[in-house]
């Protein structure tokens, strides 16, 4: 799978977010911290320290994010390069 990028993303306690689709495919790797999320039909999962979450969401009503733990949610984020 080949890579257009990357980012470090630091997002503090007690952050809630609206609801939003992913502005590309991309893989999630949590560094520390959880990150609860829940996609607009309410299935919801959990993100936490070790775990990856694979975004593919970038069509339809896409999903809410809120940091479920007292400390801030650190990740990696892979921006995965998509054949034209």
């Amino acid at each position: 799978m080949s890579a257009k990028g990357y980012v470090a993303i630091r997002i503090p306690a007690g952050w809630a977010g609206e609801l939003h689709r992913s502005p590309h495919r991309q893989i999630l790797f949590c560094l520390s911290g959880a990150l609860k999320v829940t996609a607009s039909d309410n299935e919801m999962r959990l993100v936490e320290a070790g775990s990856v979450w694979q975004m593919e969401d970038v069509s339809g009503k896409g999903h809410w994010s809120e940091v479920a733990t007292p400390v801030p949610f650190d990740a990696v984020i892979i921006l995965l390069d998509c054949p034209s």
